[in-house]
């Protein structure tokens, strides 16, 4: 991980101007020890989510999540949410809301004690990323169960929070529920899109490979369930394939589609308005986004890359960590083994015409074996052992509560599993019927304003709307700050003065 000490600044004086910040994060670069194309699919993911979402989210309520890579964090914030954070998992449900994402956890306490979180463009930092399609599901995994989590126990609660938290206007609020609801649909929605731009490129009929594709969607899910974790990875990276190479072919006929589409509009006479250019709103929206952030536009490229991975990420990988919440590995740090750190030495100041002599005290002579580091430290001072006695005794001692003990976990997690992937099935597969009667319906009426156009309009229009006006907003409205600041000065905090300017 890298960061800089001005983006640390900026983001304590972020905190210093507002006191109702609980923490505040940075923009966050993602890069891989090697380069491949799902490093490039995580560099546009992350521009795509900073530039309009977090960028959004500070404009009309709060930062949902400040990942724990690069974040500031409030004491006095840690402090109230402190005691629920620390509470032992009681229900399996809990490991994904607890365990599995600690940082949105802990966001999202803050929020319920009134908090705002907040996002700074100008924090740059950087953080190694997946670089393995294996590494970078079984990451994906952990994500999403703790995504869903979280989102559900936002919308669970939002009188609540609409009560205590002046940042949870009705319009965010609105907006939180119609991303909740994108979320839980996407694996449906991407069917339909697929089937759809299929027909459109090869005219397959569309009652033909919906089900056909319904079903591969409802097998993979049985997959998941029944077979190994190393059988389940294999499938998942040759689905990807698939799908990405279906969404490839696609995305080029439904681009030609369009064109031709447009220039036979503009010869009868006028454009008219029609479902398909929806397809030309995302990506302007994107190109927008992108010239909004100049110095970023070169990420465009990956988006490509983007596409390519789109059917795994919206149709694949959500079914994946759902029929995989009873795996609790962690994912990316699981062949990682912990090392001895040996004891802290200060330097020695030593004359220059001294030679250089080891010193059987020093850092270079101590052994990394615990029983011999043991044998170095000096016996502690009265209030050091009190200390690590209440520690033992109240924490991590074995007659503490750590909650459900392991076997219990896991039967909970079976049932758990059965429920969600029941549910979460049933739902998109009454989606994809609902969507599949509108648009055979509209194609049928031959009507250029469509059931099917308007019901994906009202279902995106609106989130990707707030984000384009929150976007422009925040860039223009901490531009004209930070302009401000440069021109007139600013008083900087006592705490980052140097000594020579006290």
């Amino acid at each position: 991980m890298l960061f800089s000490d001005t983006a640390v600044l900026d983001l304590v004086n972020a905190c210093n101007e507002d006191l109702r910040l609980g923490a505040a994060c940075g923009r966050t670069y993602p890069m891989g020890k090697k380069i491949n194309p799902i490093v490039w699919y995580q560099i546009f993911e992350y521009a795509k989510d900073f530039w309009m979402i977090k960028s959004a989210q500070n404009v009309i309520g709060s930062v949902m999540c400040c990942p724990g890579c690069f974040s500031l964090y409030r004491a006095s914030a840690i402090n109230d949410v402190v005691g629920k954070y620390s509470e032992p998992t009681t229900r399996a449900g809990d490991v994904f809301t607890k365990d599995t994402g600690e940082d949105r956890w802990m966001c999202t306490l803050m929020m319920m004690k009134g908090w705002k979180l907040r996002y700074s463009t100008y924090a740059v930092n950087s953080t190694y990323c997946p670089d393995s399609i294996s590494e970078f599901i079984k990451q994906r995994r952990r994500w999403i169960l703790s995504d869903f989590a979280n989102s559900f126990l936002v919308f669970r609660n939002l009188p609540r929070l609409m009560r205590s938290n002046g940042c949870f206007s009705f319009m965010y609020a609105l907006y939180l529920v119609q991303l909740f609801i994108i979320v839980i649909f996407s694996p449906g929605t991407t069917v339909v899109m697929l089937t759809v731009g299929v027909e459109l490129l090869t005219g397959a009929p569309y009652h033909v490979t919906t089900p056909v594709m319904a079903m591969i969607f409802v097998l993979y899910g049985l997959t998941c369930c029944l077979l190994s974790p190393e059988v389940q990875v294999r499938v998942t990276k040759f689905s990807i394939i698939v799908l990405g190479i279906s969404m490839a072919a696609v995305v080029i006929g439904a681009g030609a589609y369009v064109l031709i589409d447009m220039i036979k509009s503009i010869q009868l006479g006028g454009l008219s308005l029609m479902e398909h250019y929806l397809l030309l709103a995302l990506t302007g929206s994107l190109i927008y986004a992108a010239l909004m952030h100049p110095k970023e536009c070169y990420i465009l490229v990956y988006g490509i890359v983007y596409l390519f991975y789109f059917p795994a990420m919206y149709m694949l990988l959500p079914l994946y960590a759902l029929c995989n919440i009873v795996d609790q590995s962690w994912g990316t740090r699981d062949n990682q083994k912990p090392k001895v750190p040996k004891l802290i030495c200060f330097p020695r100041i030593r004359r220059k015409k001294q030679k250089k002599a080891k010193d059987p005290g020093s850092c270079e002579n101590l052994s990394e074996d615990p029983a011999a580091v043991s044998q170095e430290i000096k016996s502690l001072s009265p209030e050091e052992e009190s200390f690590w006695t209440r520690l033992v005794v109240q924490l991590i001692g074995k007659n503490v509560n750590l909650g459900l003990s392991m076997e219990d976990l896991a039967k909970g997690l079976r049932n758990l599993r059965f429920r969600v992937v029941v549910a979460v099935m049933v739902l998109n597969l009454l989606w994809v019927i609902g969507l599949s009667f509108f648009y055979l319906w509209s194609f049928k009426s031959g009507s250029q304003i469509s059931a099917y156009g308007i019901l994906n309009g009202v279902l995106y229009a609106f989130s990707f709307f707030i984000q384009i006006v929150g976007m422009t907003v925040y860039r223009v409205q901490d531009g004209v700050h930070r302009l401000g600041k440069k021109i007139y000065g600013t008083e900087k905090p006592y705490y980052v003065r140097s000594a020579d300017e006290r």
